[in-house]
């Protein structure tokens, strides 16, 4: 890999042994973008609860002095410290946006079915509570400094284009890495026709309906199991390489990790209508309306199929991978 010059600081939220997307993309990032720039400094968002943003800026503002460019990989936690300190001091900020959090808050509080792409067009502001309302408005000021803006998918940014005004030409699409595991088999264990469902115990990720599901389809006699436990992401992996399929049925998924590393070792899946995936990938699994348990049901059986599940497998041999090196090389060239 070609070494850059440019300085960069990472800005995450979490960071491994934490668990969850961000935390393996972040600590992949951080070490790729060291091999090919040498100088590049992390900042974690502190743990401890009473000043954790002021903390998070004064970090930034020590790790920044003498570097470039500061790459915030969200919005609110750090993104807010950031964008000041980039402010500030005129640095040049990249904001990865993988997720938004003013939807997912709102989600979660009411209890609310709203997909992402409907929600800023059926939700007034003043149905915010105070917090998503300041939220909402720290995202502007975010976007607003922010030298450029990288979506992980075409379809949030245009919703978030439209919604908060972004300059287009600050707005780029940085797709995940994606490399498919050659070393594991595509294991199909006809015996043991477990799907993975690992997820927050959330409104938002539907955990509940998915146990249900899973139940009335086993009261009906499919033999068909859901594991639905948080595990360390080496044993989620594990996991995955000896389960049949995987089940991501969240209100919206704009980036569904767990559906990635899926198909990396091999899995089809089941997953939400609302998503981010292109079409190369939807390919590979089966896609239903999480707001109608038949349609969810009919998915799960359709995957239950010999036929069904080799012509998904077939689709996920056929996907070009994404290596870390091309992800940094899209990074470093929005820094320039």
């Amino acid at each position: 890999m070609e070494t850059s010059k440019t300085k960069i600081v990472i800005a995450t939220g979490i960071y491994p042994p934490d668990i969850g997307g961000p935390a393996p993309y972040a600590f992949h990032l951080y070490n790729n973008l060291k091999e090919s720039c040498g100088d590049v400094a992390l900042v974690v968002f502190p743990k401890k609860r009473f000043f954790r943003h002021v903390v998070c800026f004064m970090n930034l503002i020590i790790s920044s002095w003498r570097r470039d460019v500061i790459i915030a990989l969200d919005t609110a936690s750090v993104g807010v410290p950031a964008a000041l300190c980039a402010f500030i001091f005129r640095k040049r900020l990249i904001i990865r946006v993988g997720g938004d959090f003013v939807w997912e808050s709102y989600v979660n509080r009411v209890k609310s079915n709203v997909p992402l792409s409907a929600f800023y067009k059926k939700v007034p502001t003043g149905s915010l509570s105070l917090s998503e309302q300041v939220t909402k408005a720290l995202t502007v000021f975010v976007l607003r400094v922010a030298y450029r803006v990288a979506f992980n998918s075409k379809w949030q940014a245009d919703i978030w284009t439209d919604e908060y005004k972004i300059d287009p030409s600050k707005v780029a699409i940085v797709h995940n890495h994606f490399e498919r595991n050659e070393k594991v088999l595509m294991n199909r264990n006809e015996n043991n026709k477990i799907f993975i469902a690992s997820a927050r115990q959330i409104h938002l990720k539907n955990m509940d309906l998915i146990l249900e599901i899973f139940d009335e389809l086993q009261k009906n006699g499919f033999e068909v199991g859901v594991d639905g436990g948080r595990y360390s992401h080496e044993e989620l992996i594990l996991r995955m390489q000896n389960a049949y399929a995987i089940i991501v049925l969240s209100v919206s998924d704009i980036a569904p990790n767990l559906i990635l590393e899926g198909l990396a070792l091999g899995k089809p899946f089941v997953l939400t209508r609302e998503n981010g995936l292109d079409d190369n990938f939807l390919k590979c699994g089966i896609v239903v309306d999480v707001n109608n348990r038949e349609d969810i049901k009919r998915g799960i059986k359709l995957l239950l199929d010999n036929g069904v599940y080799s012509d998904c497998v077939s689709h996920i041999k056929n996907l070009t991978n994404r290596t870390w090196e091309q992800v940094v090389s899209d990074i470093l060239a929005l820094a320039k």
